[in-house]
């Protein structure tokens, strides 16, 4: 390096000395790295999201058809109060319908969620006896692969459902999981194979038998019963008593008793034949009946590899199965990864095009251009790495981390080759010229770098959902600069040495180097920065109004949670009024169905009705499509959403539509806040509750830009209830609970028994013949049975009675609540939640003891902003405390940062001019901004100290220290606005 008398250190020759003398170890070395980066290309696991333990546990609980208070009296209710003492439990909310509950346990961010699964797992067991022994629970701890990465439809013109249903258990099924990385799959849809025992109730009476009789027949009858070892010539035999089913001919021979000394069989009273299950859904898929292949990854799963793998296994099913069965994608997550991986590969290409573009440009050197540019594709394979050691994976984070760094990294190593070069052409040697560079940039670099990095840092410490997606974006671009730091210092002045070659002429001034534009930038640079210097209090005026203007368009800016992003797939969640059955909501969802198919930019859909994507609770009546549009259509998906809805309303008003979007329903999903607007009413009066929902569910209504309005107010469909007359069921010799069973028996049926064929069971369901209890008035006359045999008919023992739908019960904190919803269409989060809460303020007055609450996405969005700012805050502290190490005093840093804080201005204005949101991405690149301009401004003032020393006053050195380092400055400025241009415009 060279000090301001122009001669050589030692401490630069030693320098220079280590880099020139190693370089060939140092190339090799960073040759190995590379090699290493290519091989965790290929080993890194693949996801939408980086693998994330959500603070939730949800409980999903079955009860059969229990009414919905009673199930929250002795179900929801002991559980809840069990969930309250388990540690950094923070919240629970459910919901409680009719014979199905769901129980949401959250917990602090931060909490081991495995453990936490546990506790709740152990506080069930313990509380277990105490619940009604019918009740079944499952229990999901939250991370992105506890919802599917890609579904397969199964589908067919001539096939029934039970054939679906059949080659998808048992010949897709066990070929998709022995698949790497499934976990497991899923079915939805399809019918359940079964032989159906209709019983006809004539032919029963005649025997004087009940349909229990049947179905206690056949439990006894079919049965396998291990009796012991037995030893005889010299053998060891297992003996069994084997009376099972091989052949569905024999159910039928099943003798129920004995009349007139003969035997009474089975067939004698009931018809044997092929069924199938009771259906409680209806799946679809592109408008036919489709069994729904739901595929789940590990979390360390690879999403692309498992797309891969299987669409090579549907080639060889299609081959293998009969020709009217199609397979199909209806859900792929790879798709969003490999999208990821195109941009970030654009980003690559194009960083690199426009960074050689940028550097010949200005320094007309081909040897200096090759030298930086390597530094993109060398940074990239180190940093997989970095990221491969770390167990992170590729996803739409990590993946933008790197494409966004792609402009940041050339930084540094053009900052180095612009010194060597410089001082290359001002005649130095080139051991002489690389020690030099060092000397004037190596301090200046470590410190330029160092302050975006730790602007990262507070990052990786964010909690939510904001933590959640930029922890993984924060430690990828950390590993880039740190990796891009330690080329800039090595590798680069190493290549260069090799590279670089000087100009034929004369040594060229290093204040005087550029061609004949640069040159007139800088004497224009240099009369502004004279000027401006020359008038402080007016550059404090100028400064003050950039405050102001940022501030005034702060105010004016939209607000939203995630960035508007065309996803090319919605989702459509439906349902009808409460109580309508599976098979009316099916004649609806046709017309739907309909409306897809016709539009030309759908491609494929599918649908469930009495299921759902999420872990969630259905109804009959409730359901969701989801939909995916065609790549080369010429409309937005917010425009064939607007278009579909419109369709919808008109064929079908008394269906409730909504239309999230793919990714933000999973999130919502995962966070408990699918809907952008959720006014929360908490009252112990159901009255209120209902009086109050519907009112703010009216204002909604009639708000501009409010769409997809829903009250909250869920209810269950009406009951058929039969109340038993106990003093005359006791007379019979019946009590209640019998009479329900044979009830239950005779409507649903019961499967008691099983057939094993080969290696699968078929179930044998025993049921009234249905004709025989088509109507109230049939069942009521349904024949039962006493002890001794005797007829009682079921109005005998019992009063048929009409009872209306009990509310769908949902509590949040043992409070109970109804939530409003709705969603915006041509509105931004911030203004529209604006306005529904000076609506709801002016217009809507609350009883004593009734509250309201604002959660959704809103909550989310406020909490992550919340965040964010503290964010802010600690990254301009820490960017003071690099500058103050660099600078070794207060005011230089206090410039750099004030700088730096000016700059956001430019943020705000972007934002106003271009029409995108503030959201928590757009937030988080201001964030970022503040570390790339006082990186540029450490670059600008470090040369200060130089000149100083050399005898210039302050003022002087400022103006020849922006004379010398506008030409890196510009240059950086310029690689790395290109370098994420193709980001901002993919």
């Amino acid at each position: 390096m060279v000090d301001v008398s122009g001669k050589v250190t030692r401490s630069t020759v030693d320098g220079a000395n280590f880099v020139i003398r190693n370089r060939k170890t140092i190339v090799f070395l960073v040759v190995i790295l590379c090699l290493a980066g290519i091989y965790a290309a290929f080993e890194m696991p693949s996801s939408v999201f980086p693998q994330t333990d959500f603070p939730r546990v949800v409980i999903l609980i079955d009860n059969g058809v229990m009414p919905s208070d009673e199930m929250m009296a002795t179900i929801t209710r002991p559980v809840e109060e069990a969930m309250k003492d388990i540690p950094g439990a923070r919240n629970i909310r459910s919901a409680t319908g009719r014979g199905s509950a769901e129980v949401n346990v959250f917990f602090d961010w931060g909490t081991d969620m495995v453990q936490a699964e546990l506790y709740v797992l152990g506080r069930l067991a313990q509380i277990r006896s105490t619940l009604p022994p019918s009740a079944t629970f499952e229990v999901h701890r939250l991370t992105f692969s506890a919802f599917p990465i890609l579904g397969i439809s199964l589908t067919s013109r001539t096939r029934s459902a039970t054939d679906l249903w059949e080659t998808a258990r048992y010949r897709l099924y066990p070929r998709f999981l022995r698949i790497p990385g499934v976990a497991r799959i899923k079915l939805v849809g399809g019918r359940v194979p079964e032989y159906h025992v209709v019983a006809d109730p004539g032919k029963l009476a005649a025997y004087k038998l009940s349909i229990d009789r049947v179905r206690d027949a056949l439990a006894e009858s079919n049965h396998y019963t291990p009796i012991g070892m037995h030893e005889e010539n010299h053998q060891l035999y297992l003996g069994v008593v084997d009376s099972r089913f091989r052949d569905p001919s024999r159910i039928g021979d099943v003798v129920l008793a004995w009349r007139k000394g003969g035997p009474v069989r089975v067939k004698d009273v009931a018809r044997v034949r092929k069924g199938a299950a009771p259906r409680f859904n209806i799946v679809t898929a592109d408008g036919r009946d489709a069994v729904l292949l739901n595929i789940y990854s590990q979390p360390d799963g690879n999403t692309v590899a498992i797309a891969d793998a299987l669409e090579g296994e549907l080639g060889r099913l299609r081959k293998e199965l009969p020709p009217d069965m199609r397979l199909a994608f209806f859900y792929d997550q790879s798709l969003f990864v490999r999208e990821g991986v195109r941009s970030v590969w654009e980003s690559i290409f194009f960083g690199l095009l426009l960074s050689v573009l940028v550097l010949f440009a200005f320094l007309k050197n081909p040897g200096t251009t090759l030298t930086a540019a390597v530094v993109i594709p060398v940074t990239v394979l180190i940093t997989l790495v970095g990221m491969r050691l770390a167990g992170m994976s590729f996803n739409l984070m990590t993946l933008g981390g790197i494409a966004a760094a792609i402009g940041l990294v050339i930084d540094d190593a053009i900052v180095m080759v612009e010194a060597l070069f410089a001082k290359i052409q001002a005649g130095l040697p080139r051991r002489q010229a690389v020690g030099a560079a060092l000397r004037e940039v190596g301090p200046p670099l470590v410190g330029s770098t160092l302050t975006p990095v730790v602007v990262f840092l507070p990052l990786a410490f964010l909690v939510g959902v904001a933590g959640v997606f930029f922890r993984a974006l924060a430690l990828t671009m950390v590993f880039a600069l740190v990796t891009s730091l330690v080329l800039a210092v090595t590798w680069t002045p190493a290549l260069g040495s090799l590279l670089i070659r000087k100009r034929e002429g004369r040594p060229v001034d290093e204040m005087e180097q550029g061609g004949p534009v640069l040159r007139r930038l800088i004497r224009l640079y240099e009369r502004t920065v004279r000027a401006a210097l020359g008038h402080a209090p007016l550059a404090a005026l100028a400064m003050v109004l950039v405050v102001a203007a940022g501030v005034f368009l702060y105010g004016r800016l939209r607000s939203g949670f995630l960035p508007d992003q065309d996803e090319g797939a919605f989702v459509l969640d439906y349902f009808s009024r409460p109580g309508t059955s599976l098979s009316e909501t099916d004649r609806m969802l046709k017309s739907v169905e309909r409306i897809l198919r016709e539009d030309p930019a759908v491609e494929s859909f599918s649908r469930r009705t009495g299921a759902r994507l999420a872990l969630a609770i259905a109804e009959p009546n409730t359901g969701d499509f989801l939909v995916k549009l065609r790549p080369d259509r010429k409309v937005s998906t917010e425009e064939v959403i607007s278009r579909i809805r419109r369709k919808i309303r008109a064929a079908e008003p008394a269906l409730h539509t909504e239309f999230p979007g793919v990714l933000s329903d999973l999130i919502g999903d995962l966070t408990w806040s699918p809907k952008p607007v959720e006014v929360k009413i908490f009252s112990t009066d159901t009255k209120v509750l209902k009086r109050l929902a519907g009112e703010i569910a009216g204002l909604l209504e009639k708000t501009p830009g409010v769409v997809d309005v829903n009250d909250g107010l869920v209810v269950a469909g009406p009951s058929l209830a039969f109340r038993v007359r106990l003093a005359d069921a006791v007379r019979a010799g019946l009590t209640p609970a019998g009479i329900g069973d044979k009830v239950r028996t005779a409507l649903l049926g019961d499967a008691p028994s099983y057939i094993l064929e080969g290696d699968r069971t078929v179930g044998v369901r025993v049921l009234v013949k249905p004709s025989a209890l088509k109507t109230e008035q049939r069942m009521k006359w349904l024949t039962l049975r006493t002890p001794e045999g005797d007829p009682v008919a079921l109005a005998s023992v019992a009063r048929a009675s009409h009872r209306p739908g009990i509310l769908e019960m949902h509590r949040e904190d043992l409070r109970q609540l109804v939530a409003v919803t709705s969603d915006f269409e041509g509105m931004d989060l911030g203004t529209g939640m604006a306005k529904i809460r000076r609506l709801i303020r002016s217009k809507v007055q609350l009883p004593p003891g009734v509250e309201i609450e604002y959660g959704g996405l809103f909550k989310q969005q406020q909490e992550s902003f919340r965040n964010l700012a503290l964010v802010l805050v600690l990254a301009v502290l820490l960017v003071y405390l690099v500058l103050l190490v660099e600078f070794r005093g207060f005011l230089k840093p206090l410039a750099i940062l004030v700088g730096a804080v000016l700059a956001l201005f430019g943020v705000c204005a972007a934002l106003w001019v271009t029409g995108i949101s503030l959201n928590i991405v757009s937030f988080l690149g201001a964030i970022i901004g503040v570390g790339i301009v006082a990186k540029n401004g450490i670059l600008m003032l470090d040369y200060v100290e130089h000149l100083e020393g050399g005898g210039l006053s302050t003022l002087e050195a400022l103006v020849r220290s922006g004379r010398r380092r506008l030409r890196p400055v510009v240059m950086t400025t310029l690689t790395t606005f290109l370098g994420l241009a193709p980001l901002a415009v993919g």
